[in-house]
């Protein structure tokens, strides 16, 4: 039997909404600390901004935590899939292999094309670095639950 390595285990679909996620998420990242940047130089303007430039890091948090929510709900909705994919043939192990591949590769693309924006604009990437630290961990932790099956 042979082993499909290249297929992806998730929708094409999912993948470009996920990719979106991601971008936006750094993007925002990037967008704070412009505004952080410009709001340095105005008075007025750090009056107006003070609240987003001092908890920008909890913005960047809330929006990272849409992508997480859509990675959970994509696995909830894969479980299904996943137990015919096997039922055919293919392995858990090699599911979760794509599975993790598909997700970083989409990622690392999406912090490549913002740093080179960030780079560009000469804006702050530290947000962006520990942003994907964070997205990587949970791939991680999700590409291993995937195909478990639930408690609840």
């Amino acid at each position: 039997m042979r082993y499909q390595v290249g297929k992806l285990p998730i929708r094409l679909k999912s993948l470009i909404e996920l990719a979106c996620l991601y971008a936006a998420c750094f993007l925002l990242a990037g967008f704070l600390s412009y505004v952080e940047r410009s709001a340095s130089d105005s008075y007025v303007l750090m009056r107006y901004l003070k609240f987003v430039v001092e908890h920008q890091n909890a913005f960047v948090l809330g929006a990272s935590t849409m992508a997480v929510v859509y990675h959970y709900q994509g696995i909830l909705k894969a479980d299904t899939e996943i137990r015919c994919r096997i039922l055919v043939g293919d392995r858990l192990p090699l599911i979760r292999l794509r599975y993790a591949v598909a997700c970083l590769t989409i990622l690392v693309f999406c912090l490549l094309l913002t740093l080179a924006i960030q780079t560009v604009a000469k804006l702050e990437v530290a947000n962006s670095l520990h942003l994907f630290a964070a997205f990587v961990a949970y791939i991680a932790l999700a590409s291993f639950l995937l195909g478990r099956r639930r408690i609840v």
